[in-house]
C-alpha cells in the first residue's frame, strides 16, 4: 500500500466521524470482521479517545509507536484511530510524524476531527484527507427527496421508518421535518410541485409544533399520516 494512504484525516461532526470511521475500517479489513468492528470488539482496531482530557500528548504516542510493531492478531493491517486528534499537542504530533514518516507496512492510521487545519502542516501533508461535511449534507438532501416522495405518494410505513431514524434524536428530528417543509415550498414555488401539496406543509408545520411543545415524539409522527 502507498505510504499515503496509510494516513486518513476524516474532518465532520462528531457523531458521523464515528459511522464513517467504522465503514472505512470495514472497507479495509474486510465484511469478515463488520460484526465486530461495528461492536469495536476488533482487536485489531485500536481507538485512542481523550474522553474528557484537554489534550492527548506524547505518552499515548509513545505507546502507539511500541504497540504499532507488533503483528496484527487477526487482520491483515492494525488501525489505529485517533479521536479528536485536533487536541493533540504539538509535540504529540511531530512523535507522530516520526511514524508517519516511515510505517510499519501493516499499520494504517485514521485521525478523526472537526477541523484538520488544527493538525500541524507536515502531517497534512502526508495524509488523505477526507471532509465529510459535503458527504452527509448529500445524505440528508436525499433522506429529505426520499421522505418527501413517500409522504406525497401516501407511503405511510416508509414515512414513519424515515422519522423513526430519530429516535431519541428530537432536536435532529426537528431539524429534519424543517428541511423537508422548506423543500416543498421551494418545489412548490419553482412549479416542480403543485400547489396543491400545501396541505402537507401543514402537516409538518404541525409537527414541528407538537415537537415544540413536547408532545410525545412517536405522536408528534403520527400526526403526519393522520388525514
Amino acid at each position: 500500500m502507498n505510504n499515503t494512504f496509510h494516513v486518513t484525516v476524516f474532518e465532520g461532526e462528531s457523531s458521523f466521524l464515528i459511522e464513517e470511521c467504522k465503514k472505512f475500517c470495514i472497507d479495509v479489513l474486510g465484511k469478515n470482521f463488520e460484526h465486530k468492528i461495528k461492536k469495536s470488539a476488533c482487536s485489531d482496531v485500536i481507538v485512542i479517545d481523550p474522553k474528557d482530557k484537554k489534550s492527548i500528548g506524547i505518552s499515548e504516542v509513545r505507546g502507539i509507536q511500541a504497540d504499532s510493531l507488533l503483528k496484527p492478531v487477526e487482520c491483515e493491517y492494525k488501525i489505529y484511530v485517533i479521536k479528536s486528534s485536533d487536541v493533540l499537542t504539538v509535540q504529540a504530533q511531530n512523535a507522530l510524524l516520526k511514524i508517519f514518516e516511515n510505517p510499519p507496512n501493516h499499520v494504517l492510521f485514521v485521525l478523526l476531527c472537526n477541523n484538520y487545519k488544527k493538525l500541524i502542516p507536515t502531517i497534512i501533508s502526508r495524509a488523505r484527507i477526507i471532509r465529510l461535511e459535503n458527504f452527509e449534507r448529500d445524505k440528508q438532501n436525499k433522506d429529505c427527496s426520499n421522505f418527501i416522495y413517500n409522504l406525497i405518494q401516501g407511503n405511510n410505513f416508509h414515512v414513519l421508518s424515515e422519522c423513526g431514524r430519530y429516535d431519541k434524536k428530537r432536536e435532529k428530528l426537528r431539524d429534519f421535518i424543517e428541511n423537508c417543509r422548506t423543500e416543498i415550498l421551494s418545489m412548490i414555488r419553482n412549479g416542480s410541485l403543485n400547489v396543491e401539496n400545501i396541505k402537507f406543509c401543514d402537516k409538518l408545520t404541525n409537527v414541528l409544533n407538537l415537537l415544540d411543545i413536547n408532545v410525545n415524539q412517536n405522536l408528534a409522527i403520527a400526526s403526519i399520516i393522520v388525514n
